[in-house]
This record gives C-alpha cells, structure tokens and sequence, in this order.
C-alpha cells in the first residue's frame, strides 16, 4: 500500500501487510520478552523463484532469482537452521 491514492484506505491493506501488524502489535504488547523476526517474500514467476526482500548480490542480471526451484529446499533449510538473523523487536520497538 503506497498511500498515494485517497480511495485507499489503511484498513484495506492486503494479508501480509495486516499479518505483520499484527505480530509487532503482539510483540509490543508483551515486553518480557525478546523475539526475531525473520521476513522471506518470494515470488514464483516464470519457473522462477525469485526472494523479494534479500539484498541483490547478483552480477549476472537475473536479480534476485534463485537459480531454480530446486534451490528453494536449500533456502528452507537454511532458514529453519539456526541462529537466525534479521531484525529484534525488544519492549516495542524494533532493533
């Protein structure tokens, strides 16, 4: 949701932007606690996996495209392996 159009409302942003309100609002709510949250956004088009959100480290042109499905086990894998790293929301506010 840009913001830019007046017929767009806030409440009318879509799954994802309204799914991740919620876990920060969750994790603000309880300030005993540290959490990390770690974020992939992929899009499959074209028989291509491509993740929106990772940093573009590719010199060959092709983005952020993984090299093809097949990889997308091996990015799983890495994110369920351990430590994770990303941002850390501690007592409300994200660090």
């Amino acid at each position: 949701m840009t913001g830019g159009s007046p017929r767009h409302r806030f409440e009318d942003r879509g799954l994802i932007a309204r799914a991740l309100s919620r876990v920060f609002q969750r994790t603000q709510q309880d300030a005993d606690h540290s959490y990390t949250l770690r974020v992939s956004y992929l899009e499959i088009y074209n028989d291509r996996l491509i993740d929106i959100l990772a940093p573009d480290v590719s010199s060959s042109g092709t983005g952020n495209a993984l090299k093809d499905l097949a990889s997308r086990r091996k990015l799983a894998d890495k994110g369920r392996a351990g430590p994770h790293h990303g941002a850390r929301v501690q007592r409300g506010a994200c660090v």
